[in-house]
């Protein structure tokens, strides 16, 4: 197995004609890295931030079929919202409506990740975007072959509380587990509330199961729905 690390880009002079090239790196086999040296591989990616502190991503992109718009925001819970919304609107035209799971959605966007993620601090001061994977599962780690270490690929990067990255482990079969985050949450030390870390973990993965759900039809959206339900519950109002 190989994967490539992006070594140079550019334009060639002829119209609409581009380039990419390469490294390859070699991988062993479908082993993944151990957690604590995956951990600290993407706490690291996680501390690189922008100037202009805004979330989002700059480049048009797409993910599970769905084409994704860039766009910057100045507030994290502005840019959430803006990307689960694409996310479950493309769902909703793939799999047919449902009243009760639209209203929860309404519900989760208008009140929910407001109060969830308008509070988040860092060290007592707002969060800063962090440079995340975006995309991360088993199928897109391995450990190199020459020296051990974690390689990333197949990234749908972009500026966001690094937290987000975590919302791909509550997809079961994933390869990331609870064992996993909780090793993540010792390494890079979690938001604050930290009492609700679980929580926006469970938040961030709605996004994540959307993707899912678009891709394999409705096998999870009960469970969809009932994160919703569990979070506007315990949110909406507070």
């Amino acid at each position: 197995m190989a994967a490539g690390r992006n070594s140079y880009m550019g334009e060639q002079q002829a119209a609409d004609t581009y380039f990419i090239l390469y490294d390859f790196v070699h991988s062993s086999g479908d082993d993944l890295p151990d957690p604590a040296i995956l951990c600290a591989h993407l706490a690291r990616i996680h501390r690189t931030t922008l100037p202009t502190k805004e979330f989002g991503f700059d480049t048009l992109r797409s993910l599970d079929g769905v084409v994704l718009e860039p766009a910057w925001d100045r507030s994290w819970a502005d840019c959430f919202s803006r990307l689960v919304t694409t996310f479950f609107n493309h769902e909703i035209s793939v799999n047919g409506r449902w009243p009760d799971y639209e209203a929860a959605f309404k519900d989760l966007i208008n009140r929910t990740v407001p109060r969830m993620l308008g509070r988040l601090r860092s060290k007592g001061q707002h969060i800063t975007p962090s440079l995340v994977h975006g995309n991360l599962s088993s199928d897109n780690v391995a450990v190199r072959q020459a020296d051990g270490m974690p390689v990333l690929f197949s990234a749908c990067a972009m500026y966001a509380h690094n937290e987000y990255e975590l919302g791909a482990a509550s997809l079961a079969g994933n390869g990331f587990d609870s064992a996993f985050v909780d090793q993540y949450l010792r390494t890079a030390l979690p938001s604050e509330p930290v009492d609700e870390v679980h929580d926006r973990i469970i938040l961030y993965g709605i996004r994540f199961r959307l993707g899912f759900s678009i891709s394999h039809s409705t096998v999870i959206r009960e469970s969809i729905y009932g994160d919703m339900r569990y979070l506007n519950s315990k949110y909406a109002d507070r």
